[in-house]
């Protein structure tokens, strides 16, 4: 994926550039914050889900601070959740979030354990 920063687009609450890094702790890919508050802080996320709750959508995600420390506010969380939403709407709208090889093919003659 590359350095390449990213400056979060306007529908986001907090403006925020980031960029993708690489981290000998993560599995995953690594987020380096490169402005603000934040700034130099190191992060992956993990599960990614969304949910709907009175009508509204929301997105629940795990994710780990590997460098800085994890401030553990709400403040910190929507920015997380911010700059993920971001990387899903970049991804889908580049065409880079799902390949053929996500989508299962169901085959009705076959059992889900083979």
């Amino acid at each position: 994926m590359g350095h390449q920063t990213k400056k979060s687009n306007q529908n986001l609450q907090m403006s925020v550039e980031y960029t993708y890094t690489t981290h000998p702790e993560s599995n995953n890919q690594p987020v380096e914050i490169t402005n603000g508050e934040y700034r130099g802080m190191v992060f992956d996320v993990g599960r990614v889900s969304f949910y709907e709750k009175d009508d509204q959508h929301h997105i629940k995600f795990d994710y780990n601070v590997l460098v800085g420390e994890d401030p553990h506010t709400e403040e910190f969380n929507t920015l997380v959740g911010d700059i993920v939403v971001d990387i899903l709407e970049r991804e889908f709208k580049d065409g880079t979030l799902v390949s053929n090889n996500d989508y299962r093919t169901i085959d009705p003659d076959k059992s889900n354990k083979e």
